[in-house]
């Protein structure tokens, strides 16, 4: 393999060419020491003459020269990352199979819950230790944690007292240490959402925005604090699933057939399979929420054609909001519609594909509030929360 750059002076004339020569074997080597991957992945380069270099030669049916029917095929059990390296004109593969994404995402899950529990228990312990001296303001300290336990959002706690002391210390540590938890956990949910987005460039953000909505519209409705955290997890994983769907149906850019759709259909079901595994989520109703938010108030959703009442508030919630997002959106198959199309289209699914109360609720949001939500990111907006709610105080 033969590389080749110009060399040229400070005015632009060509002084020269710098070339460099690698063996298959050194480049291969190269890559080895500096590039780690996850285990059980798989890793392709494709020529700018469509030929595999330094394929793993292990994958049934590999052909020698690249084909897009080799990517589809990989894609019905792998979940697959496509890049163009822009300098040499090759394309980089990289597969893990589905079966130890889903393991690891459970695994993941599982190690969040265990982190939190781990030292939220530190922090009572701490708590508990002080209490004999400072009683009555520990019990402050104590309803934090009783609020933390339930679900509430450290944003949702009231303002602490100044108190200059050790225990004075200690309540701003633990929130200080509660709020990192709370981000670390919502990061780590965000980077799966990302390992997801980055397979479809249209829907980069699409499950913080719904998020951002859901939450807005759970304000209107006045819903407590608790169901409000959980409805901007759950819309932060409503379409954890797709990442099971092959590439070719997520980005199709025409309709899909009845085989097509009944695989995008089963999103939801597959969002739910994996999200259950994560103990609070499965009780605090957080996974039916994501597996109903395709149910219609009218019965005519899916996976279970659930009506009206019987569809969970939260889940009601996240059809609005992830309606809404899709339509001011652009999509492979449309462009987005102003905030003012979107707001009328749901007035019109209004009792049909909707909930009527969610509907006017979301109506009742200023456009203002709607329009800080579109092109941001979920920590970007929580972060100019905080900072607005500093500011006012």
């Amino acid at each position: 393999m033969l590389f080749a750059v110009a060399v040229r002076g400070q005015r632009g004339q060509n002084l020269g060419v710098l070339s460099a020569a690698f063996s298959e074997s050194d480049l291969r080597q190269q890559l080895e020491q500096t590039v780690s991957l996850p285990a059980h992945s798989r890793v392709w380069l494709v020529n700018q003459n469509q030929h595999f270099v330094l394929e793993p030669r292990s994958f049934p049916g590999e052909p020698e020269r690249y084909d897009p029917a080799f990517l589809q095929q990989l894609e019905q059990t792998h979940v697959v990352s496509m890049r163009s390296l822009k300098t040499t004109g090759w394309q980089l593969i990289v597969a893990q199979d589905k079966g130890t994404v889903f393991a690891d995402a459970g695994q993941l899950s599982r190690e969040i819950v265990l982190i939190t529990s781990g030292i939220l228990l530190m922090a009572l312990l701490l708590a508990l230790w002080y209490i004999r001296s400072f009683l009555k303001p520990m019990q402050q300290v104590m309803g934090e944690i009783r609020a933390l336990s339930e679900g509430y959002s450290v944003e949702d706690l009231p303002a602490l007292p100044t108190r200059r002391d050790e225990l004075g210390e200690v309540s701003l540590a633990f929130r200080s240490l509660a709020g990192q938890m709370q981000d670390m956990s919502r990061d780590l949910i965000l980077a799966l959402v990302a390992a997801l987005e980055a397979r479809d460039s249209y829907t980069k953000h699409h499950s913080e925005r719904v998020a951002l909505y859901a939450q807005l519209l759970a304000r209107e409705l006045g819903v407590d604090p608790v169901m409000r955290e959980n409805i901007l997890r759950a819309g932060l994983l409503h379409d954890i699933g797709k990442i099971g769907v092959p590439g070719s149906v997520l980005n199709k850019p025409g309709a899909l057939n009845a085989e097509e759709l009944a695989v995008m259909q089963s999103h939801p079901l597959q969002s739910y399979e994996i999200i259950r595994e994560v103990p609070y989520y499965a009780q605090s109703g957080i996974a039916e929420a994501v597996l109903q938010h395709h149910e219609r108030w009218d019965g005519s959703g899916y996976p279970q054609g659930l009506r009206a009442g019987s569809i969970r508030l939260e889940a009601r919630i996240l059809a609005v909001a992830d309606a809404f997002d899709a339509m001011t959106s652009n999509r492979v198959y449309r462009k987005a519609l102003n905030l003012e199309q979107a707001l009328a289209e749901l007035e019109r699914g209004s009792g049909k594909q909707f909930a009527p109360e969610c509907v006017s609720a979301f109506l009742r949001i200023p456009v203002e509030e709607l329009r800080r939500c579109l092109g941001v990111s979920i920590r970007s907006y929580v972060q100019g929360s905080r900072q607005a709610e500093a500011e006012a105080s």
